[in-house]
């Protein structure tokens, strides 16, 4: 059974997951060298991520550190998309 805290790192892992996907796609809409650039460096980082998140598992962590990691990684891209649209997002 999850735990109260894990459930709502969780939620709001999910939350913003959607907002980055949001502001990923209104990148890739402008059809500009920054959506192409910003495409192809979402991939990137989602093959990172997935290699970063191993690892923590390998050592014997839990699921509440891989989250937490996610959740860094989430809040990088909506740091970087909102600087690239020129809209602030608070962390």
């Amino acid at each position: 059974m999850l735990s109260w805290a894990l459930s709502t790192e969780i939620a709001g892992a999910l939350f913003d997951a959607q907002l980055v996907v949001l502001m990923w796609l209104s990148a890739i809409a402008r059809c500009d060298m920054d959506g192409c650039r910003e495409a192809r460096t979402m991939v990137l980082e989602k093959v990172q991520a997935a290699c970063e998140a191993g690892l923590p598992i390998a050592a014997g962590g839990t699921a509440g550190n891989v989250v937490g990691l996610y959740r860094g990684i989430m809040r990088a891209n909506m740091d970087r998309l909102s600087a690239s649209a020129g809209m602030p997002v608070g962390s």
